[in-house]
This record gives structure tokens, sequence and C-alpha cells, in this order.
């Protein structure tokens, strides 16, 4: 989001108390900073690829999980994933199992338009999209899908594209 283009956008004023302490500048760098740790963490998946990647069937399972969350179907999303499942939610943190994934599923609204996966780096499905940062602001995501050999989501990504 350009400094230029803040400036267009009418913000609700607790944003624009919030906002008004940074200059667009700021906001700007702020999201580079988010981006860049978004992109290791997506390296960081690639390196712990240790099986095919990317497979008309990984593509499928992403976009069914992506459709059961827009939709709230917590056991689809369930079934899709490892029991040993790694989120990573850039906005809300690390979550490691089912158990604390399902906590996770059941408390944390989904926003935003997601767009059909693709193939990313190393092979990793991607699905990006646009939510609003504070319900005001769009920001580009984006959701990594890293898979197991059998087939279900082992790791998880969702931040800044």
């Amino acid at each position: 989001l350009s400094p230029s283009r803040l400036k267009t956008v009418e913000l609700p004023a607790k944003m624009s108390r919030l906002l008004g302490k940074l200059s667009g500048k700021q906001v700007e760098g702020e999201l580079q900073k988010a981006q860049a740790v978004s992109n290791q963490h997506v390296a960081a998946m690639v390196r712990n690829v240790d099986c095919p990647q990317g497979q008309a069937a990984h593509m499928q399972t992403a976009k069914a999980y992506m459709s059961s969350r827009l939709s709230g179907d917590q056991a689809t999303c369930l079934r899709l994933v490892s029991d040993n499942i790694h989120f990573v939610s850039q906005r809300d943190g690390e979550f490691q199992g089912k158990a604390p994934f399902q906590q996770y599923l059941g408390r944390t609204k989904v926003e935003g338009t997601w767009n059909e996966p693709r193939i990313g780096e190393g092979g990793l499905v991607h699905i990006d999209g646009q939510i609003k940062w504070m319900g005001v602001l769009p920001v580009a995501v984006k959701g990594v899908f890293r898979f197991g050999r059998d087939g279900r989501v082992e790791e998880l990504f969702v931040g800044k594209r």
C-alpha cells in the first residue's frame, strides 16, 4: 500500500489514532517487514519438504480446506490436516497438533477473499488472498500448504504476501 494510497482511505477513529502515530512510510515499512518474515517462513517450509509436493490431489485438498474454512466446516478442515499439524498465522501465532489447531479454528473468524490454488516456491501449494487490516486497509496475504506422505496438510502458513 503506497503512502499516497493510504491518504485516500477513510479510516475509523480507532485506526486513525493508531496510524496517526505512524507516517505512511512507516506503515509501508511495517508491511515490508511482515512480508520479509513471511518469505523466510515459506523458505523454511521448502527446506522441510520430504516428499513430492504440488500434485493434483494436493491442489484439491488445499481448495477443499479453504472452502471448508470459509464455510465454518471444522470437521472437514480437521480431516484434511495431519494429527501433528503445524499451523502458523503471522497474525495469530503458532499452533502444533490437532487439538490446539481445533481450538484456533473455533475461536478465529475467517476473513477475506481467496483465489484458486497455485504452485509456488518449492512446489508448495499457495492460495493468495486479501484481508482488511484492522477492518479497513487491504493487505495481500497467502496460505502456503506443505503436505505429508499421506496427502494431508502437515504445515500451513498464513501471512503477508
